[in-house]
């Protein structure tokens, strides 16, 4: 899993505005599972699986993806 944080990290270093996330979320294009994570201000985290292929979807290289899905912290 993946904090919606770290998501949110992502998307606005490669230059895409966090909004997109939410949206792709309420969409259901990405997979959430609930998490009551310490650090988090949401009550839910991200599939990591699901993100990197939102990753894909929306036209990153998959070198970038590749040592994105490799360096992400990931929650259990």
């Amino acid at each position: 899993m993946v904090t919606v944080e770290q998501a949110i990290k992502v998307l606005e270093f490669e230059g895409f505005d966090s909004s997109m996330l939410n949206r792709a979320i309420k969409a259901g294009i990405i997979e959430t599972v609930s998490y009551k994570g310490f650090y988090s201000a949401y009550r839910y985290a991200l599939v990591k699986d699901s993100f990197i292929d939102y990753l894909y979807k929306i036209g990153l290289p998959e070198r970038k993806i590749d040592n994105i899905s490799d360096n992400i912290p990931t929650v259990s």
